[in-house]
Order: C-alpha cells, then sequence, then structure tokens
C-alpha cells in the first residue's frame, strides 16, 4: 500500500532520473530502476539515500497517522532537493506531526519563520503548521 507513494514522490523529487524504486513486500529496497534495469542501492549517492530513507520514513508516519522524527536526515541533499524537501514538509505537517532536529535550520525553514533574536524561544508560521524552536534559548540547565 505504500509503495506507490514512495515510489512516486521518489519519482518527483529526483526528476524522473529514476523510473522507479524496486520494492520488496516488507518494504525493503531492491535497487532503483534506470534505464529499465535495476540498480542496486549501493550506486545511489548517500544523500539520494537518505532521502529516499525519508520518504519511506514520512509515507509511514502519514499512513500510521503518527509523528516522525528526523535527526538531519537531509544533511547530504543539495539545495534543489532541499526547496522540493521543505515543501513537501510543510504540506505534511499539516496531516500529521513531523520533528526535526538540526543545526542548520534555514535547511528546513525559510529565514522569515525563524526565531527571531530575543527572548522568544519559538516562532509559528504556515498558519501555525510549522514551529521552529530555539533549543539554547528553551532548555535551562541547572
Amino acid at each position: 500500500m505504500l509503495a506507490p507513494a514512495i515510489a512516486g514522490r521518489f519519482e518527483e523529487l529526483t526528476q524522473r532520473r529514476y523510473e522507479g524504486v524496486r520494492l520488496t513486500a516488507q518494504l525493503s529496497t531492491e535497487g532503483v530502476v534506470v534505464g529499465g534495469a535495476v540498480r542496486s542501492m549501493e550506486r545511489m549517492s548517500v544523500g539520494t539515500r537518505e532521502q529516499l530513507s525519508t520518504l519511506y520514513r514520512l509515507s509511514l508516519a502519514e499512513y500510521l497517522k503518527t509523528t516522525v522524527v528526523l535527526d538531519d536526515q537531509l544533511v547530504q541533499s543539495d539545495d534543489t532537493r532541499m526547496d522540493w524537501f521543505r515543501a513537501l514538509l510543510v504540506e505534511k505537517a499539516r496531516n500529521f506531526q513531523i520533528i526535526v532536529f538540526t543545526c542548520r535550520p534555514v535547511d528546513y525553514v525559510p529565514q522569515g519563520a525563524m526565531v527571531p533574536s530575543g527572548q522568544k524561544t519559538s516562532q509559528d508560521s504556515d498558519a501555525g503548521f510549522v514551529r521552529a524552536i530555539d533549543l539554547l534559548r528553551a532548555i535551562r540547565r541547572r
């Protein structure tokens, strides 16, 4: 049930560079289809494998209607793919909770949605569906 959603998003993300993703019934990845042939995952870049993994996690969280936690999952992504993922995360945030821990917040939220300097610890955007939190200010050590 999840395979078509994962494969479709992956094709969209890669601008059809890959013709598809070959998934098993247990949702493990056999490889990607390029020029009609299945290539092993090891032939893909680390960034592309991380992106596919993120699509798996987002699709599963949406299906289960649960929260997903990403810990700088997309650090190996280029600007074009980060723009695509940023839009996808905002879209999916309307359906289920996504928590992202990152040391590079501008990868996930635009500059205008960042927590401003001062006493504030969070900033909401996208009609309240996205909340940026500055953990250095929000968490206090005793």
